[in-house]
């Protein structure tokens, strides 16, 4: 439908459900396809200490290109100390591109890399409540890894020829990976080192995952590859946040909730948990589901026609309520908008979030974009990307036909 060249294309309820998220945990064939994703949700502690976007920001204003080129070469030197031994294939060995962070963290932080793996509960930690039915193999992926990271250690095993863009990636990863990402976030807003404090990587490894809900939605994935084409996805959603500048946001985000969740004067591991909380809460809030009946009178008849549609929405409230329903709803309007002011992404001009990198005018964008789709009482529907970057409210009138005119939504997300 992104990319559908007649506007009135026709999008369905089959083919919603037809539409399945990229970024799951499966095995296909007896073999584990999801261990790539990884990388987005490995709160990586060498990545958020030597390839800090924050840190480049103190500097030169660079570009997106300019930044990823100078993590590269930084994450190149780095694993070229590790001294790891590879055994020459014929094709190029994929494992890199996940393993490497992971050995990263055993060379410079082994204390913190060891409390990680050694926990019997580790996956059901690092899922936290974000599991579902197509996440069966999820435990599998995560003793995969666990198993191939130790016979590499150990030098059981040996990793093959690394792909010709492996440092290019991993410098995607550095820059804005979810969990990387979070993890600096929170430990800024807390003002604590995450290499000693296990809760804070936790809750920073948890808020991966609920990106990849964010990212798994259909309307999502159409948006991301509109602006990044190619396969894999994963590596389209790395570009995707590199290119929004998604650190800057989480910045910004947390910086904010310490003060207005009243956490403060809390423990480091108890701000990160509130904070992280209310992230994983906004990113897999479910999009509304609901029905509008278009009345319909013929001349002369004396019967009238009632034609159901749904209405897929993901943040919506009704422009006008009566008195009565005013009182009864305002509890679950302030809910809303607590959860789809947290899901606005903007770019970030505080001191403590500010983007690293300046990019022209055509080339910016927020790093999370949200696309609501309205269906028509025609049969037929409109897409409107909405990439909320300002405090400004978003709005959404349908004016094809005389009955949808009764049918206006206001996203009142930031009042």
């Amino acid at each position: 439908m992104m990319r559908a060249s007649h506007p009135r294309a026709q999008l369905t309820q089959d083919d919603w459900k037809k539409q399945r998220g990229l970024l799951r945990f499966t095995t296909s064939d007896g073999r584990l396809t999801g261990l790539p994703v990884l990388l987005l949700i490995y709160p990586c502690l060498t990545f958020a200490r030597d390839c800090d976007p924050r840190e480049l920001a103190r500097g030169d204003r660079l570009t997106a290109a300019e930044v990823r080129a100078q993590f590269a070469a930084r994450i190149k030197s780095s694993i070229e100390k590790l001294g790891i031994v590879e055994e020459p294939t014929t094709g190029t060995d994929d494992r890199w591109y996940w393993i490497a962070p992971m050995l990263l963290d055993f060379a410079e932080f082994p204390f913190a890399a060891q409390e990680w793996w050694e926990r019997a509960d580790l996956a059901q930690t690092w899922a936290g409540t974000e599991t579902s039915n197509e996440d069966d193999g999820w435990s599998s992926h995560v003793e995969q890894a666990k198993q191939a990271l130790t016979a590499v250690l150990n030098g059981k095993d040996h990793l093959g020829t690394p792909p010709d863009d492996l440092f290019n990636v991993l410098a995607l990863a550095a820059s804005a990976a979810p969990a990387t990402a979070a993890m600096r976030a929170y430990a800024r807003a807390s003002r604590v080192d995450p290499a000693t404090c296990l809760p804070l990587r936790d809750i920073a490894a948890r808020s991966g995952r609920a990106f990849l809900t964010l990212f798994n939605h259909a309307e999502v994935i159409e948006a991301v590859r509109t602006e990044f084409r190619g396969e894999p996805y994963w590596e389209r959603v790395l570009e995707y946040a590199h290119a929004g500048g998604l650190q800057a946001v989480l910045d910004e985000y947390a910086h904010l909730l310490r003060e207005s969740l009243g956490s403060a004067a809390l423990p480091a591991s108890t701000i990160a948990e509130k904070i992280g909380a209310e992230l994983i809460a906004a990113l897999t809030i479910r999009a509304a589901s609901l029905r509008i009946d278009e009345v319909t009178a013929p001349r002369y008849a004396r019967e009238i026609n009632v034609k159901t549609e749904r209405m897929r929405i993901r943040f919506a409230i009704v422009l006008t309520m009566t008195a009565p329903t005013k009182k009864r709803r305002s509890s679950s309007m302030a809910r809303l908008r607590q959860r789809a002011r947290s899901a606005c992404a903007r770019r970030s001009t505080h001191d403590s979030g500010r983007s690293c990198w300046f990019q022209p005018r055509s080339a910016r964008r927020a790093s999370i974009s949200i696309i609501t789709v309205m269906p028509l009482p025609t049969g037929t529907c409109r897409l409107t990307p909405s990439i909320w970057n300002s405090e400004r409210a978003a709005s959404i009138a349908i004016k094809d036909t005389p009955s949808a005119r009764m049918w206006r939504l206001h996203s009142q997300l930031m009042h």
